[in-house]
C-alpha cells in the first residue's frame, strides 16, 4: 500500500474507539461547546467522528442513521451561532449520510434549516451533495493531503509533503488564481482570492505586500451585496480582521484603512468572536477613537454574555 494511503487509512482507523462509544449514545466529544470565541471547541471531534462514520457506515445498522442524526443537530447548533457562519465538511458528511435515509422527507425540515442556518449556508449548502462515492484505497496523494488538513492533523500533512517532494508555491498560486478570477469571475469570488493572497502575507510577516493587495480588493470586496453587504456576511468578517492585523504591525497603513474601515464599523462590531474583538479594541486604542472602541467593548461584553449562557446550560 502506499504510504499516503497507509497514512490515511490508519489515521481514520484511529477514530474507530471513540466512533463506538458514540455508536453506543456517547457523544459529549462531539456535542455543541460554545468557547471564549464564540466558536464550538468540539467542532474538529464531529468532524473526524463524520468521517470515521460515512467510510464505516452500515446501513443496516440503525445506530448509524441515528449517530449521523444527532451530530447533524449539533452541527446545525453550530452553523447557525458560529460567527464566521461556513458551511464546512461536518455538514457535507452528514448530509451525505441522512440524504440515504430521506425517503418520505423524513429529514427535508432538517436539511432546510441548515440551509437557512447561515448566509453561506444559504449560498452554498446542496443537499444533493455526495461527499464520498469512494473507498480510503482509491484515494489520490492531493486528496489524502487534503482530507489529513481538514481532520487537523499538519505533521502528517508534512510527512506527505516531503515524502512525495510536494513543495508548493503558494504565493505563485495564489496570484495566479487572482488573475484568473479578475478576468472570469463575480466580485465575491475575485474578493476571496485577494483574501488568500492577504492572509499569505499576513502570515509570512510581508504587512507591506499584505497592504497594498487589501487596497486593490476595496472596490471588489464593496460591491458584494447579495443579498447581504460585505461586512454581514463570513469574507466581510474574515477581511475586516486583516485589516486589523495589517493596521496594528504597518504604521503607515492606518491612516488609509482607517478610513476604510470607520465607515463600517457601526455595521461590524456586533456578533463577532474574542479574536476580532481583541484586535478591533487595539486598532480603535491606536487610533485614538474612544468613542468606536466604547461600541466595540460593547460588543465583546454581548459576547462574553452569550458564552457565559450557552456553557451555563
Amino acid at each position: 500500500m502506499e504510504k499516503h494511503l497507509e497514512m490515511t487509512k490508519n489515521t481514520i482507523n484511529s477514530f474507530n474507539g471513540r466512533l463506538e462509544k458514540c455508536l453506543n449514545g456517547d457523544i459529549a466529544l462531539e456535542a455543541y461547546c460554545c468557547n471564549a470565541e464564540k466558536t464550538d471547541e468540539n467542532y474538529i471531534n464531529r468532524l473526524r467522528i463524520s468521517t470515521a462514520l460515512i467510510f464505516a457506515f452500515d446501513e443496516k445498522d440503525l445506530k448509524y442513521e441515528q449517530l449521523a442524526h444527532k451530530l447533524f443537530l449539533e452541527e446545525l447548533i453550530d452553523r447557525e451561532n458560529n460567527p464566521y457562519q461556513g458551511i464546512g465538511s461536518t455538514v457535507e458528511i452528514l448530509t451525505d449520510i441522512l440524504a440515504r435515509f430521506n425517503q418520505h422527507d423524513k429529514y427535508s425540515p432538517l436539511f432546510s434549516q441548515m440551509k437557512n442556518a447561515n448566509f453561506d449556508c444559504q449560498c452554498g449548502y446542496d443537499i444533493q451533495l455526495i461527499w464520498h462515492d469512494r473507498s480510503l484505497e482509491q484515494y489520490s496523494l492531493m486528496e489524502s493531503v487534503w482530507l489529513l488538513e481538514i481532520l487537523g492533523y499538519p505533521k502528517e500533512v508534512q510527512e506527505l509533503k516531503d515524502y512525495y517532494g510536494l513543495n508548493i508555491d503558494y504565493e505563485q498560486k495564489y496570484i495566479s488564481e487572482l488573475a484568473i478570477a479578475l478576468t472570469e469571475s463575480e466580485e465575491f469570488d475575485i474578493t476571496c482570492c485577494y483574501r488568500a493572497l492577504i492572509k499569505y502575507y499576513i502570515e509570512q510577516e510581508n504587512f507591506q505586500l499584505a497592504l497594498e493587495y487589501f487596497i486593490q480588493s476595496i472596490p471588489h470586496l464593496e460591491k458584494i451585496y447579495s443579498p447581504k453587504p460585505f461586512y454581514a456576511v463570513n469574507l466581510g468578517r474574515f477581511m475586516s480582521e486583516h485589516c486589523f492585523d495589517i493596521m496594528i504591525n504597518l504604521e503607515s497603513s492606518r491612516a488609509v484603512l482607517w478610513q476604510f474601515i470607520i465607515i463600517y464599523f457601526p455595521e461590524i462590531c456586533n456578533d463577532m468572536n474574542e479574536s476580532w474583538y481583541e484586535k478591533a479594541m487595539n486598532v480603535c486604542k491606536i487610533m485614538g477613537n474612544e468613542c468606536m472602541l466604547s461600541k466595540v467593548e460593547l460588543g465583546y461584553k454581548r459576547l462574553q454574555s452569550k458564552c457565559y449562557i450557552t456553557d451555563a446550560k
